[in-house]
């Protein structure tokens, strides 16, 4: 470990010693030749060659030997003359009267007084004496233009013709007869006018129907016993009355075959949680569909680019459907939605989805795949 050595601290005061130079040489050496005597060198040798000359000593006084001022000493004693600078003449006076000016005539003295200057006049302004009557009427004091019935109408909380933040929200909402209404509204505006349809095309409207499309509805309550039943009775009267009719039969005199009241019938076409639940998933499938149709062709327009099939929002998930969806409708609404979208650059991946479900268990979507692939080709 090294270590750092201790200071002496103790200090040894030296004589005086005074030397005009003082110079100190240790140990000089002189190189010779071997033989002197045989070399070309010559004259003396010697290791150190100093020359002082002149030396004297002389006592302190001798260097300050300054005599002591009697009174404090000036730079007027230090005997400097004085040097006399030239005049520069004045050739401009300018005197500020009133906001305008006048130049003078040149002046060739360098300190001339200051030049008097002539006092402007201004006059004092009259006192401003009003009245009572005069201050309810303060527009006529001041010269100013005053119109009789002006309207001042108030600020308008001017806001955008889609709110998307309350799309999300009711889209979103565990209403689902909330959210219906918002996906019906949205598919409308995209098949009617297209370009309002436009601010519905964003990732959050995307994710919320995305939600709507997975949603695990088999806990949901299902319809009872009682309205399947009287639905099933609703449909045989119904296919009843259609065949009278087209027997030309009288519609006064057809009787059904199930009397039903109002209130059955109410009771039987409510939708149960479950079927509503269902019911948005084809909603949500179709509305998705309707904005991709937008989204492509504003695309093409705009970059003159076509979206590939793969880049489209929620069309991995029509295809899931139609792979492990066990309701039919549900199916047959994600078909429908590629139909729609259907373009020629898209034909070959078409037909190797609609291929797959040519062999559904539901014969009718089976058939309604195989026609689809038949119109690709």
């Amino acid at each position: 470990m090294s270590s750092i050595p201790a200071v002496n601290t103790v200090l040894v005061k030296p004589s005086p010693l005074y030397n005009g130079v003082k110079i100190r040489i240790n140990n000089p050496v002189v190189v010779t030749p071997d033989n002197p005597k045989n070399s070309d060198y010559s004259g003396n040798y010697n290791a150190v060659d100093i020359k002082v000359n002149n030396p004297k000593i002389l006592p302190e006084s001798f260097i300050y030997n300054y005599k002591n001022a009697e009174k404090i000493v000036t730079a007027d004693m230090a005997g400097i003359a004085p040097v006399k600078v030239p005049q520069i003449p004045v050739y401009q006076n300018v005197n500020y009267i009133n906001d305008s000016f006048a130049v003078s005539e040149p002046v060739n003295e360098m300190h001339q007084a200051e030049p008097v200057r002539e006092k402007a006049y201004i006059p004092t302004p009259a006192p401003n004496i009003t009245t009572p009557e005069a201050e309810k009427k303060p527009e006529e004091n001041l010269g100013l233009n005053t119109y009789d019935n002006v309207e001042i109408i108030p600020q308008a909380n001017v806001k955008p013709e889609i709110d998307i933040n309350d799309v999300i929200s009711k889209l979103s909402d565990k209403n689902f007869d909330v959210q219906a209404v918002q996906m019906e509204k949205i598919a409308y505006t995209a098949a009617t006018e297209p370009i309002k349809a436009i601010p519905y095309i964003v990732t959050d409207v995307y994710s919320e129907l995305l939600d709507i499309m997975q949603l695990d509805s088999a806990g949901y309550e299902k319809p009872s016993e009682q309205q399947i039943e009287t639905r099933k009775k609703i449909i045989l009267n119904q296919i009843y009355l259609e065949q009278a009719l087209e027997e030309k039969q009288d519609p006064n005199t057809i009787e059904l075959p199930y009397k039903l009241t109002k209130e059955e019938v109410a009771k039987a076409t409510e939708l149960s949680p479950f079927e509503q639940a269902e019911r948005n998933k084809e909603y949500a499938i179709l509305t998705s569909a309707f904005l991709n149709k937008i989204y492509i062709d504003e695309t093409e327009k705009e970059l003159g680019k076509i979206v590939p099939l793969t880049d489209l929002p929620c069309v991995s998930e029509y295809v899931q459907i139609l792979k492990h969806e066990k309701n039919p409708d549900i199916k047959f609404a994600a078909m429908s939605a590629l139909m729609y979208i259907q373009r020629p650059e898209y034909n070959d991946e078409l037909k190797t989805v609609f291929e797959m479900v040519e062999n559904d268990s539901d014969s009718i979507i089976a058939k309604d795949a195989a026609e689809a692939e038949k119109y690709l080709s």
